[in-house]
């Protein structure tokens, strides 16, 4: 099972067809892009030819167990894990030259000239080369990753074909997959959710791309943006600030926290704290709920970091709504504000009790 032939290494089960050591083409530099390139038949002159290159290559394969019919014979049968696609690093000339030299299919965006200018606002880069789909060399690892670890089960798709509009934005921050980002398809529960992650386009603007999921469990996760509406970004809120009350009245009564307790509190810190809101309420209450944590467990300096910001961004969005308010002759909303600081103040009240009682 781990023999090795001329066009892939093996690794277990699974092989991936990659270039020979030493023998990259001066372009082929480790900062290109990945190409993918698609095809209908694969054939051997065109591994031959890939390999001559001097190029980095990645198909993925397994070898699955089988028996001759007509020997009775066992035999391993190499197929590929996603028939029909090949990855290749290099240039977009090299990647351009080889789709018409050998007969591949270059994958190009579905989206208009137009609609992908939009997606990457940040340069006035017009070229052909935007019109197809390029793969930053660390999302190919995590790829990578992905079939290794998933084998003959791993499914690319279309990411078009999927409606990401209700998912929440994640990054995976523990286990095999760390530092991948992606979309949450279910909702987190005790045994996690699946992640699809795009390949091929950029995560902050997945509308067109190939991508895979991968399971992952629950306290795996941290939001990096909610999906649109702010319903369960209002629910998840609401119910730290339900947990962040009844733990503050014990702590100012001198009581410890509880093991749950603090689990509840750490796994909050993992899951939102450099979550992006999208409403000053939300992200008002959020820093009012970081604040009181780190009260509550004793870390100081994340506690007045978080206090700056509060009198750097929170209240002064406060002072914006009520000047606005005011423009329009509608009434200040200074209410709002009075109640957010009698909210932190609380909280500083709680920790003094606390340390009177010590």
């Amino acid at each position: 099972m781990n023999q090795v032939d001329n066009f892939h290494t093996t690794s277990g089960e699974c092989t991936a067809l990659l270039s020979p050591n030493g023998t990259a083409c001066v372009e082929n530099l480790p900062d290109n892009p990945w190409f993918v390139m698609r095809y209908k038949i694969l054939t051997t002159t065109t591994k031959e030819n890939l390999l001559r290159a001097g190029l980095d290559v990645f198909m993925p394969q397994s070898r699955k167990k089988c028996i001759n019919k007509r020997t009775g014979q066992t035999e391993y049968v190499v197929k590929p894990i996603i028939p029909g696609y090949i990855f290749v690093q290099t240039t977009f000339s090299q990647a351009k030259n080889l789709s018409q030299t050998l007969g591949f299919n270059l994958w190009k965006k579905h989206c208009t000239y137009v609609d992908d200018l939009l997606l990457d606002d940040e340069t006035e880069d017009r070229s052909e080369e935007r019109l197809y789909h390029r793969i930053p060399d660390d999302q190919m690892t995590h790829f990578k990753r992905a079939v290794e670890l998933y084998k003959q089960n791993i499914l690319l798709t279309d990411i078009s074909e999927i409606d990401l509009q209700q998912d929440d934005q994640v990054e995976i921050i523990s286990g095999d997959f760390k530092g991948v980002c992606g979309f949450l398809k279910t909702t987190q529960g005790k045994n996690g959710g699946l992640v699809i992650v795009p390949v091929a386009s950029d995560p902050k603007h997945a509308k067109d791309g190939l991508c895979y999921s991968v399971q992952v469990a629950a306290d795996q996760i941290s939001i990096v943006s909610f999906a649109g509406g702010n319903r369960h970004a209002s629910d998840c809120i609401r119910s730290a600030q339900q947990m962040v009350e009844k733990a503050l009245q014990k702590f100012a009564n001198g009581q410890p926290l509880t093991d749950d307790v603090r689990k509840l509190m750490y796994r909050y810190l993992a899951r939102f704290k450099d979550t992006s809101f999208k409403t000053d309420k939300l992200k008002a209450s959020h820093q009012l709920i970081l604040y009181s944590i780190y009260t509550m467990l004793g870390n100081t300096t994340l506690r007045d970091a978080v206090h700056e910001t509060i009198i750097r961004e929170v209240l002064p969005a406060f002072d914006a709504r009520i000047a606005d308010a005011q423009r329009r002759g509608r009434p200040d909303g200074c209410s709002l504000k009075e109640k957010y600081l009698r909210q932190k103040e609380r909280t500083d009240e709680a920790l003094m009790a606390r340390k009177l009682r010590q």
